[in-house]
């Protein structure tokens, strides 16, 4: 007799041991430890069944990684709270730094999330990855709204560049300075994967800093 199909509850169950299993592996050994076999022993279910909740491996360790975009989310809800009065500029640039002083404290899965195979349809992965741990999220305060604005590196550097610069702005001006923005960071978090410790956090971030602040100044409406 064929076994009967698994309810919502425990699809959401099994879902969970395995990201869960997978972060564990993640900050004890890191992110290119992580193998199939390990994840299925430590949430103890067979490997197989890793392939009836994820494509592969790489969308597990995504959806592992974004643990660490919750924690970012969470920071930026209770910024959204004590908001005080500051220029676009001043809040662009409050952004990138809160952003680049957790991101290059876990480039790898900083990388893993915005630069991997899957980070093309990451806002589906993100959507899914809510509604796993929504009473969670739901309980901090976060929204689908705020988890969208912190993992779209892309698409929210583009409108806050949008309100910094103006809608006015040329979009096709627009799409090359959020394009060469994004680049840049994504540099710098591949010198960090490369030299690790021996690389300082702060030196990066302040060149981000400087670059982004160099960039708008290049484009700004003279």
């Amino acid at each position: 007799m064929p076994r009967p199909p698994l309810t919502m509850e425990e699809k959401r169950t099994i879902a969970t041991s395995l990201i869960h299993a997978a972060q564990h592996i993640i900050f004890t050994e890191g992110l290119a430890n992580v193998t199939l076999r390990k994840v299925s022993k430590l949430a103890n279910v067979n490997t197989a069944i890793l392939y009836r909740h994820f494509s592969d491996l790489d969308e597990l360790l995504l959806f592992a990684s974004v643990d660490l975009l919750k924690k970012m989310t969470f920071q930026y809800v209770e910024r959204k709270k004590n908001k005080q009065s500051t220029t676009p500029f001043e809040m662009y640039m409050q952004e990138w730094r809160y952003f680049c002083e957790c991101a290059f404290q876990h480039p790898e899965c900083i990388n893993h999330v915005f630069f991997s195979r899957h980070s093309h349809r990451l806002d589906t992965l993100l959507q899914d990855y809510y509604e796993l741990f929504a009473d969670e999220l739901i309980h901090a305060g976060i929204t689908l709204d705020d988890l969208l604005y912190c993992g779209n590196l892309c698409s929210t550097n583009y409108f806050l560049l949008t309100k910094l610069l103006g809608s006015q702005a040329d979009k096709t001006a627009l799409e090359l300075l959020n394009d060469v923005i994004i680049s840049y960071f994504h540099q710098l978090l591949l010198q960090k994967l490369s030299a690790g410790d021996s690389m300082d956090d702060s030196v990066l971030t302040e060149k981000m800093l400087y670059a982004c602040r160099t960039l708008l100044n290049w484009a700004a409406p003279k």
